[in-house]
């Protein structure tokens, strides 16, 4: 499946920033479900964005995705990352 990464632009603090405006888009990445989507786009072995699942790449260069990042999947549903797992994104 296909999930397009946003990340928070405020890096000082990680909380709920309001979609889209508080978010900038980082990758489109090819994989099943929402935690390869958060390994695929972390630095743990290597850079992430030389992950081969990595379809898309937006400037300027990401960091790791992390707490109050957004995911949207194929279906266009929308998940904040949490401390532990995900959430469903809520206006």
């Amino acid at each position: 499946m296909r999930y397009t990464v946003y990340h928070w632009k405020n890096t000082k603090y990680r909380g709920n920033g309001k979609y889209p405006d508080d978010y900038e888009k980082v990758a489109v990445i090819e994989t099943v479900g929402l935690e390869k989507v958060f390994e695929k786009t972390n630095h743990i072995d290597k850079d992430w964005t030389e992950n081969e699942e990595v379809a898309e790449l937006f400037e300027p260069m990401p960091r790791s995705t992390s707490v109050g990042d957004v995911i949207i999947n194929g279906n266009g549903i929308k998940f904040v990352v949490e401390p532990f797992g995900f959430k469903l994104y809520s206006e």
